[in-house]
């Protein structure tokens, strides 16, 4: 970060390592689930053998729902945290 200090020489006790370590999980599930639904019917849109299932999906998919869950992830990140 551009205005974070910086610290040498700090000892972090293991719960603290921990923490850090839980939060960073989190913070990565959190990018890889707003990766995977932004992608989610792209994929099923691609790999439908049929012309017809595509349509469907595209016809089906309620895009301003999966926008709308796309823009909460942060938050939702905000609060696990």
């Amino acid at each position: 970060m551009a205005n974070s200090p910086n610290l040498h020489n700090v000892q972090l006790q293991s719960c603290c390592k921990r923490s850090l370590s839980d939060i960073n999980r989190k913070m990565e599930a959190a990018n890889l689930l707003q990766g995977l639904i932004g992608v989610s019917p792209l994929i099923q849109i691609l790999t439908s053998t049929k012309s017809y299932e595509a349509i469907h999906t595209i016809n089906s998919t309620d895009w301003v729902t999966l926008v709308q869950a796309m823009k909460a992830v942060p938050t939702i990140r905000k609060k696990v945290l």
